[in-house]
């Protein structure tokens, strides 16, 4: 049961769901995946969010996961050049209880730092870079968990700016301490509709797709990055100071070792939001659902951001 949970644990970490891959969010707080879409911002911003997961009591067993994180983004747009730093510091607790067992784990000491950078060209190309570090410290563990990645991608804008595609690709590098460090690349590719006036009515949806492949560690301490394919879909609209969002995601793992059960993680997000003046506040709810074996793990998450743009 202890490894079992330590293999959702490093699967939560390794292979993030995917933000925003071929335009940015209305939200201007939430973050790209890809840092081309950085090139299709609408001015600077500057914001921060706050996020808390919450118990669930009616899953098929007394499952629950608590935790308190807050993030700040800030987003320099002077031309065609755009940039994009995205930094959280959090703490998270993990409580699984069934018939055979009960686990706590607790992370005391966690940060996530991302840097993106994008080029736009002639309005109808645009090229970005981006490197993301999450470190962390486990109780159960004596030696420290740290994940880094470096990313390219591209995304172009299609008939006058209605439809949008892009594309990139992140390298992943994973270590434990002085166990071995296990490296693989993940492929992501998204399409955008993206119609209306952004100081008026606008309507944006994208679906995008991420493939991460089955990596083998020569170490066993340090688990197996399982095969895994991540589909979104979401839906943004915008009329006047008013703004409501959908999102699904569905994230498919393989099997881990010893076992015959794929890993299915679905989350469905639901978000409104106000935009007075410079002034943007979003408030969402996070539906999420785990099943792995026998087990049906749901929870949900609540975020609010709050930021303030400019031209």
């Amino acid at each position: 049961m202890l490894r079992r949970l330590l293999i959702l644990i490093f699967i939560g970490f390794a292979s993030p769901l995917l933000g925003q891959v071929v335009i940015p969010s209305l939200d201007p707080v939430q973050p790209t995946e890809l840092s081309s879409a950085l090139a299709w911002r609408i001015g600077s911003t500057v914001g921060v969010e706050s996020e808390a997961f919450n118990r669930d009591e009616d899953a098929s067993h007394d499952t629950g996961v608590e935790n308190v994180k807050s993030a700040v983004l800030i987003a320099y747009q002077p031309g065609n050049v755009v940039g994009e730093i995205y930094y959280s510091p959090y703490r998270k607790t993990l409580t699984y209880d069934s018939d055979y067992s009960s686990i706590e784990w607790t992370d005391d000491d966690a940060s996530l730092l991302e840097l993106r950078l994008a080029i736009r060209g002639n309005r109808q190309v645009s090229v970005g870079i981006g490197y993301g570090k999450f470190e962390y410290s486990p109780s159960f563990y004596n030696e420290k968990y740290e994940e880094s990645y470096y990313e390219g991608s591209f995304s172009v804008r299609l008939l006058d700016g209605l439809f949008f595609a892009g594309a990139g690709m992140q390298r992943f590098t994973v270590n434990l301490g002085s166990s071995d460090t296990i490296k693989y690349n993940t492929l992501i590719s998204g399409v955008a509709l993206q119609m209306g006036d952004p100081t008026d009515v606008i309507f944006k949806t994208e679906a995008a797709y991420k493939q991460i492949p089955r990596t083998e560690s020569e170490n066993d301490v340090l688990s197996t990055v399982r095969k895994s394919t991540v589909s979104q879909f979401n839906m943004e609209l915008m009329t006047g100071a008013l703004f409501a969002s959908f999102e699904y995601t569905n994230k498919l793992t393989e099997e881990a070792r010893g076992s015959d059960d794929n890993q299915n993680d679905i989350t469905s997000r639901y978000g409104v939001g106000l935009k007075l003046g410079a002034m943007t506040i979003g408030l969402y709810r996070n539906a999420h659902k785990i099943d792995y074996q026998d087990d049906d793990i749901e929870y949900d998450t609540y975020q609010a951001t709050l930021g303030i743009s400019f031209l």
